[in-house]
């Protein structure tokens, strides 16, 4: 409900009714123009303790009777003057109002508290009076006052400084603290305006920036951070926390500024950061110097971390040299090249590193600039102030020096010498343990070396197992590179069937630590598998633990099977020995004579057991006298095993078999016996000089056929030197007929092939004979290239085939027979338009690279089939689509190469894709090129052509010779012709 207001002339009207001033919420009395109440409201009646009817007529002052609440003097009523001036006139902000029991009110005003009432013509017809109880404002302001003096007692006990600062930012009060920690005045303090205290020393924009803040928004601010270089404290960090509260009645609006000083806090901290990361940058450092294998570079980056923080700029580093007597310079940071020069070399007690090397003492030398020390002069001269020089020890034998240097104070403290300090120790281990690193493995290279050359399969394995080194002889017998076998791939060489029992056994001895013997196969490079003898022993170190493990596999595949062999021979002879075939004797060990012989045994020679009782050995034919017999069995006591092959014996009826006697010492019921297994061999020895026999013979059926190869193709030739001369003859002939030339043609051509042919059968015969001889001399490749492709161009031009070829632009020169040579671009040139269809492709390069000449044949034929190409260089080996059978051939054309050219220091390779074409390279030696290429061949001299001459034709074949004599005098030479040499001559 609004606040009852008297107006300026209120009117009074009769047709007020009680019950409207009754529903006013605030005291209502009113009065005649006497001053007498006339009505009072139901409020007013409960604060003055008057009813209506004890009120009416009775002065106001009776009835609203108030005092002043300190002075206790009676207060005039406002009801007086508004009669007297007809004026609204207010109450006096706080009174006492005296009810009719004596009980004390405190009132308050509203606004003019006491009215005029008027009637219609506006004359004076009474007075209203309003007023309030304020008992409940009262007590919250006299508990606001408690609670702002119980504060003010908080405040004043503070060690933290407080400020109150009133609306426009002047001090209102502030407790001890603050004048204490900020050094001003209480005086000096209250009232000003906060950016003015101490001379305007808080005039800081951060907090400016605060108070602004607080005073935009309801919000308090908390926790804002502040930092000021105060003239006379210093540089302080402060946390600020701001409250404002807003004005209650006849309180104005206050602020409350708390100041928590975090200085020492914060350099707590900063310090802590700091030692936290000088720690982290120390464990960082150890942790890279300790795996560097360059500590000069990690220097030089650790000098970019630390010179911040800790003002060092500089830093040398110091190793001893070969001489053990000085110091020389291998790394440094923040000095000139041309002064660097001058101290490359220190010796021991010179300038300050060298002290420190000699007495391999720690030198800390500050405030550089005043000193007068004469070792520290250089220092001195580089503009340093502080520098601290450490000696680098491991293991008490003396490495070199590190110095760190500084030009931006004049000392270090004690937890950056502690720092630089370690620094210089984990420098010496990691230069320790780099010189220890290269020792062992200089030995690790011998080793190595030593490894790599033994014959036998070497393996080294981590104490997990992994294989970490592997000799060559490992890659050349399986194909597989080393990382393909490390750690553990070597298991894919292993059969199948022997890979979970071999790996089972190597992790029982990984587990165990015992020696690992072992027996498997392994995949060969061409694909067989073949015993091998597996062992391993574990390296330990000092302690006892395996570091590594050493092992050797040794190929056993030729004993084994011999072994298996045996084995299985051994399982017939147990089936002999159960049908009595197989004998056993058993010996004294000190004697050598038998005591006890099996019934197999009896049955074999044909024996009764007590026969054998008490004999020695070569009593019964084993051994051919008594002294033979006595060294075998001193080496069965010696060594306890004994092994005889292709022992003769006679039975009973004089008839002679072969045994295998194998002897073992060992222990039966505490006593030491020898036992002889005595098997019959015969049938076995007679196998095998059967199988020497056969292979004799194969081997001279061999001989043979190459013999009739040679045979064969000399008789080939001689009748087709007289065909080759007769048709010769015919194409001479001027008369011949389309049919005849036709039919000489087909001859020529036939006989051509032929020729090849014989010419195939009489290599080959050289081949398999070893009759290949070359004359090497020093011959151009170019030229031997020129001739060959002469020879084949007619074969090219008959295929059409697309020949290019690129020689080499300098001349590349051979030791060689050029004969041969050209015969090798020959075949290799023929072979590929063998198989290259019409119209295909054909190149020929020629170039020479290092100190090789490499010549390549490619074509776009049918290829090779990747089962063929492994022995495309063997004797009679042909592929079975060959385009041009005309051009037949034996499939002597490549091996011949490849022997020519292994004759010459060479090699060819083949490579080829199935329908895509072949590839053949030949490499040779080349020759140191002379002072002068250019050597002419001698010019050859020739008869005038026309000139006839007298010629003797020698052959034991009439028709070659009578043929050959025809062909020359046709051509107008006089002949002779004789059969024989005697006739000759």
């Amino acid at each position: 409900m609004p606040d009852p207001r008297p107006e300026d002339a209120l009117l009074f009207r009769p047709e007020w009714s009680r019950a409207t001033l009754a529903s006013i919420g605030d005291a209502v009395i009113t009065t005649d123009t006497e001053g007498r109440v006339t009505f009072l409201n139901p409020v007013a009646q409960a604060l003055t303790g008057w009813t209506q009817d004890e009120a009416a007529g009775v002065s106001v002052e009776t009835v609203f009777k108030i005092v002043h609440p300190e002075t206790r003097a009676i207060i005039e009523s406002p009801t007086v003057r508004a009669l007297k001036e007809g004026v609204n006139v207010g109450l006096t902000n706080r009174s006492l109002l005296i009810a009719k029991d004596g009980t004390e009110l405190p009132i308050g005003p509203i606004d003019d508290s006491a009215a005029p009432i008027r009637n219609d013509k506006g004359d004076l017809a009474g007075v209203v009076l309003v007023f309030r109880d304020i008992s409940e404002l009262c007590r919250q302001e006299r508990a606001v006052q408690v609670a702002l003096a119980y504060a003010e007692n908080i405040i004043a006990t503070l060690r933290e400084p407080f400020v109150v600062l009133d609306k426009s930012l002047r001090v209102k009060t502030a407790n001890r603290a603050f004048y204490t920690i900020f050094h001003v005045e209480r005086e000096e303090t209250e009232g000003r305006f906060i950016f003015d205290l101490g001379n305007g020393q808080w005039n800081i924009p951060r907090l400016r920036t605060l108070l602004d803040e607080v005073l935009s928004n309801q919000q308090p601010v908390l926790d804002f951070d502040m930092e000021h270089d105060f003239p006379v404290i210093g540089k302080k960090l402060m946390l600020l926390n701001a409250h404002r509260f807003e004005s209650v009645e006849s309180h104005p609006e206050l602020i409350l500024l708390a100041i928590e000083d975090i200085t020492e806090h914060k350099q707590s901290e900063v310090a802590l950061e700091k030692k936290n990361e000088r720690l982290h940058l120390l464990w960082e450092t150890a942790s890279v110097l300790l795996s560097a294998t360059d500590p000069d570079a990690m220097l030089h980056g650790l000098i970019a971390k630390v010179g911040p923080q800790m003002g060092v700029d500089t830093y040398f580093n110091f190793m001893v040299d070969d001489s053990g007597n000085a110091l020389g310079l291998v790394s440094w940071e923040g000095i000139p090249e041309d002064i660097i020069r001058s101290i490359e070399q220190v010796p021991f007690g010179h300038l300050i590193k060298g002290t420190v090397a000699l007495h391999r003492q720690p030198i800390v030398a500050t405030h550089i600039q005043q000193s007068e020390d004469p070792k520290a002069e250089w220092v001195k001269s580089l503009g340093l102030r502080a520098y601290v020089c450490n000696p680098l020890i491991s293991d008490s034998v003396l490495l070199g020096s590190l110095s760190f240097g500084s030009r931006s104070k004049d000392d270090f403290d004690p937890d950056e010498l502690t720092f630089l300090q370690t620094i210089s120790h984990y420098v010496a281990l990691a230069y320790a343990k780099l010189r220890t690193q290269a020792a062992v493995s200089a030995r690790e290279k011998q080793f190595r070396f030593i490894l790599d050359s033994i014959p036998q399969k070497i393996t080294t394995t981590k104490p997990d197992g992994g294989v970490d080194y592997l000799n060559p002889q490992w890659m050349e017998y399986t194909g597989l590179t080393f990382e393909q076998l490390r750690n553990w791939g070597w298991q894919q060489c292993l059969h199948p069937n022997d890979v979970v029992e071999h790996v089972r056994r190597w992790q029982h001895s990984i587990n165990t630590g015992e020696k690992f013997d072992c027996e498997s196969r392994f995949r060969r490079v061409d694909g067989e598998y073949r015993w091998h003898l597996t062992r391993r022993v574990p390296m330990r170190d000092e302690t006892g633990q395996i570091i590594m493990w050493v092992g050797a596999n040794t190929d056993v595949h030729d004993i084994k099977l011999v072994e298996m062999a045996l084995l299985d021979s051994e399982i017939r002879y147990r089936r002999l020995f159960e049908t009595a075939k197989d004998g056993i004797l058993i010996l004294d060990t000190e004697s050598g004579r038998i005591t006890d012989a099996n019934p197999f045994m009896s049955e074999m020679l044909g024996y009764s057991h007590e026969h054998f009782l008490g004999k020695e050995l070569w009593e019964i034919g084993l051994f051919s006298d008594k002294a033979a017999n006595e060294a075998a069995v001193r080496t069965l006591q010696d060594k306890g095993y004994i092994r005889y092959e292709h022992l003769p014996l006679e039975t009973s009826q004089e008839l002679r078999v072969e045994v295998e006697v194998v002897a073992n010492a060992y222990r039966e019921d505490h006593q030491k016996v020898i036992q002889c297994n005595i098997r019959d061999i015969t049938e076995r020895s007679r196998l095998e000089k059967q199988m020497q026999e056969q292979a004799a013979a194969l081997e001279d059926l061999h001989r043979r056929k190459d013999e009739f190869l040679a045979m064969l193709s000399h008789e080939l030739r001689n009748p087709l030197a007289p065909i080759i001369n007769a048709v010769q003859l015919l194409s001479l002939q001027t008369n011949e007929g389309k049919v005849q030339q036709k039919a000489r043609t087909i001859i020529e051509r036939q006989v051509g092939q032929l020729t090849r042919l014989v010419d195939d059968l009489l290599e080959v015969s050289r081949i398999t004979t070893g009759r290949i001889h070359i004359q090497q001399n020093r011959v151009g490749l170019n030229g031997i290239v020129e001739r060959a492709l002469e020879t084949v161009r007619p074969l090219m031009d008959q295929h059409k085939h697309e020949l290019t070829v690129t020689l080499s632009p300098q001349p590349i020169w051979l030791n060689a027979d050029a004969a041969r040579m050209e015969q090798v671009i020959v075949n290799l040139l023929t072979n590929a338009a063998k198989y290259t269809p019409d119209r295909g492709r054909i190149s020929l390069t020629v170039q020479q690279e290092h100190n090789e000449a490499v010549l390549r044949v490619r074509d776009t034929g049918i290829g090779i089939a990747p089962e063929l190409l492994p022995h495309i260089f063997d004797l009679f080996i042909q592929a079975e689509r060959s385009l041009d059978r005309s051009q037949g051939g034996l499939g002597i054309g490549l091996s011949l190469v490849q022997r020519l050219v292994e004759m010459h220091g060479g090699r060819v390779d083949a490579s080829s894709v199935l329908g895509q074409g072949s590839e053949f390279v030949v490499r040779l030696p080349v020759m140191v090129t002379p002072a002068s290429d250019s050597q002419s061949p001698p010019e050859e001299t020739a008869e005038p052509a026309g000139t006839s001459l007298r010629v003797l034709v020698v052959d034991d074949n009439e028709d070659a010779a009578q043929s050959l004599g025809l062909l020359l005098e046709s051509a107008g030479h006089d002949v002779r012709i004789a059969y024989d040499g005697l006739s000759a001559v």
